[in-house]
């Protein structure tokens, strides 16, 4: 069976807990799921309930995409960042150009030695980011600067690190504006400055989160002599200082879009647990997944 809405994550933060809030507001049943709950392709979970509707807030990318296409296969619903939620920061930008949104001048290369020879070929400052979505980016002010980094990044090994994302540019934190994007709308805004957020900055977050078909998104955008251009996105956006836009907060706002999603979803998966029910045995197996139903 499936019953109230779930949150993907390791550790209830601040953000973690106003979701639960608004939901119990709502008298909507909230619940966390933790990373390593036994999640099978098919079928039910283990102890035979998951939530009908599941919010991504898990920090780890990498294994948020494997569960979040688990979920789908057994029909959930997921509120989620949509492509940059399961895909990496190569694949998500290249969605944003795709959709012709302004974005700054991103090169990709392989090997630190292709890398520092961009970076001396190329204006700076630059900054590195790291091909896994969500992690933090590193300014490189000049070539010293990025022998130094890449240098590190290359002795940690693994082969993600050895794919280097530059981008053109190192805009100050307060030339910098997260907007975290709700169902379509802008619900808050966060900065560290005193930027302030035009319109067309909102309309390009919300551009962003459709090229991404987002449901939930930090949309990062950075004031630069040009304009407003989208510098980076956030799979699983911080809020708690986040300005709401509206009459809501962003944790309500979500809550809202999970009640509203739930609804729709829960007489679906139910009945297709129903039918992996009488399809499989109890402690069976399904694609070469234990079945727990």
């Amino acid at each position: 069976m499936t019953t109230g809405v779930g949150l993907l994550c390791s550790r209830v933060r601040v953000e973690e807990k106003g979701i639960l809030a608004a939901l119990t507001g709502a008298g909507v049943p909230g619940c966390t799921i933790p990373p390593d709950q036994p999640l099978p392709a098919t079928g039910g979970a283990a102890g035979g309930a998951l939530p009908g509707v599941v919010i991504d807030r898990y920090a780890n990318r990498t294994a948020a995409h494997v569960l979040l296409s688990l979920m789908a296969a057994r029909g959930q619903a997921t509120i989620d960042a949509g492509i940059a939620a399961r895909s990496n920061r190569v694949e998500t930008m290249l969605a944003i150009q795709a959709a012709g949104l302004p974005r700054p001048e991103m090169q990709v290369v392989i090997g630190e030695e292709a890398a520092l020879a961009v970076v001396g070929a190329s204006p700076t400052p630059m900054t590195l980011l790291p091909l896994t979505m969500g992690a933090a980016g590193v300014t490189l002010w000049d070539a010293d600067t990025a022998e130094a980094v890449l240098e590190h990044r290359s002795v940690l090994g693994g082969a993600t690190e050895n794919v280097f994302v530059l981008q053109q540019g190192a805009p100050l934190p307060g030339e910098r504006v997260t907007l975290t994007v709700v169902d379509g709308a802008v619900a808050g805004v966060q900065s560290t400055g005193d930027l302030s957020v035009w319109p067309e900055a909102m309309a390009l977050a919300v551009q962003a989160a459709r090229a991404l078909r987002a449901s939930l998104v930090g949309v990062e955008l950075a004031h630069t002599t040009v304009g407003w251009v989208v510098w980076d996105v956030v799979p699983v956006p911080d809020f708690r200082a986040a300005v709401p836009v509206g009459s809501t907060t962003v944790a309500a706002a979500i809550a809202d879009l999970a009640t509203r999603r739930l609804c729709q979803q829960s007489p679906r998966v139910v009945a297709f647990d129903l039918a992996m029910a009488n399809r499989v045995p109890a402690g069976g197996v399904v694609d070469g997944f234990a079945a727990s139903v």
